[in-house]
């Protein structure tokens, strides 16, 4: 039914210099105009549910092929492909999936010039991050569409805290304590901006429900050395993907530097004369300057010499390994490789548990506390003091001692 339409979708796929797997994986629009021949599904009988559908055929499918469960990562990007490819045959008026666009506040009838003002408001007026805006109008629009649902003419003076409790509830069953907390966040800022802008008179934030977070009151996930160590063996090699692999890993590992700021490194923060590499762009906002350890020396200089795409006019240290050698669109994009890596090998990783696997052994091997503040570039001690969690051994002294005063 769509079958004339894959090639110009995995054309247009190349031309918006998606990675090689996304190009791989764009082949899958062939599977989902087959999975809908065999449905008999029209056009207008495409919907949610049928998206649905085919990812647990292909789930059935992995699983009897490979004899294991498909990975969530894997499916995801599975996913995302038929996404693209439904909204690749929406732009060209073969079928209609509103469904799939729900999520941008622009898909909300009679909103559209609040939630635009609000947009500005949170980027002019607030001055906060990009991803930031996106889920701060995200949340407002779900509000939004929760009162369009209702079906009537919705006066904001009439927000009432029976209905903001249904609406928190019902995203609870959904959300963890941190989306909570920053669901409560996002819709107290958005009723201060009604507030202001004279659209309602009472303070309706004061009627939202916050969730409360202790402080230190979860533990750091730290990686088991033997994994790490696993890991690094599989990088050992010549080809380029091994090269950027590997530097990629010695950055997380020695110095405990987060994925974002691994990827936005570039050819002019390291130093190579002075054996100092400097962090930009950070989380703190300040810059961190590093001694360049010498397998990280090694390690960068073996890719960016062997691996590296040469004649490239971008500044960026680590770039995608195809024909365009562009830098890679987010900064989490270089976990993928890596990612795969991991999931070949049956281990459970997670970029950030590197950071938390430092310090935890730094703190295990009787470092001052002052001197993990200082490599991993935080601001204040109580960020580096919740990492005395997972210090097993003083810990241990401390039960072994109170056991023998009892």
């Amino acid at each position: 039914m769509f079958d004339e339409f894959v090639e110009d979708f995995v054309q247009s796929i190349k031309d918006k210099s998606y990675n090689f797997g996304a190009t791989t994986r764009a082949r899958l629009a062939l599977d989902f105009c087959g999975f809908l021949k065999r449905r008999r599904y029209g056009a207008a009988m495409i919907c949610r549910d049928t998206y649905e559908t085919f990812l647990r055929t292909l789930k059935v499918r992995f699983r009897r092929t490979r004899c294991q469960p498909i990975s969530k990562v894997h499916l995801e990007n599975m996913g995302w492909i038929v996404k693209l490819f439904l909204k690749f045959l929406h732009a060209r008026g073969k079928v209609r999936v509103d469904w799939l666009v729900a999520r941008k506040h622009d898909a909300v009838p009679g909103f559209e010039a609040l939630l635009a003002e609000y947009t500005s408001f949170l980027k002019d007026h607030k001055g906060l991050a990009e991803s930031t805006i996106s889920k701060y109008v995200y949340h407002a629009s779900l509000l939004c569409r929760r009162l369009k649902d209702r079906g009537k003419t919705f006066n904001w003076n009439g927000v009432t805290p029976e209905f903001l409790y249904a609406f928190q509830r019902k995203q609870a069953r959904k959300l963890g304590f941190r989306g909570m907390k920053n669901l409560f966040l996002s819709l107290r800022t958005f009723f201060k901006f009604l507030h202001q802008t004279g659209r309602t008179k009472i303070e309706a934030y004061r009627y939202l429900v916050n969730v409360r977070n202790f402080n230190l009151s979860s533990v750091p996930k730290v990686l088991d050395l033997e994994d790490i160590h696993k890991l690094l063996n599989d990088t050992i090699g010549t080809t380029p993907t091994d090269r950027k692999d590997r530097a990629v890993l010695l950055l997380l590992i020695l110095y405990g530097l987060r994925i974002s700021e691994v990827g936005k490194l570039t050819l002019d923060d390291i130093k190579w004369e002075e054996k100092q590499i400097t962090v930009r762009k950070r989380k703190s906002r300040r810059d961190l300057h590093l001694p360049l350890h010498p397998a990280i020396a090694r390690a960068l200089y073996w890719y960016i010499h062997e691996a590296r795409p040469r004649n490239s006019p971008h500044r960026q240290i680590f770039l995608t390994l195809n024909k365009w050698a562009k830098p890679y669109n987010y900064a989490h994009s270089v976990w993928t490789t890596i990612l795969y890596r991991i999931q070949r090998l049956g281990l459970k990783m997670n970029p950030h548990a590197f950071r938390h696997t430092v310090a935890s052994q730094l703190i295990n091997n009787d470092c001052p506390p002052e001197w993990i503040q200082s490599l991993l570039g935080q601001r204040t001690y109580s960020s580096t003091r919740i990492y005395a969690k997972v210090d097993l051994a003083h810990l241990r002294e401390v039960a072994d001692n109170y056991a023998v005063n009892l």
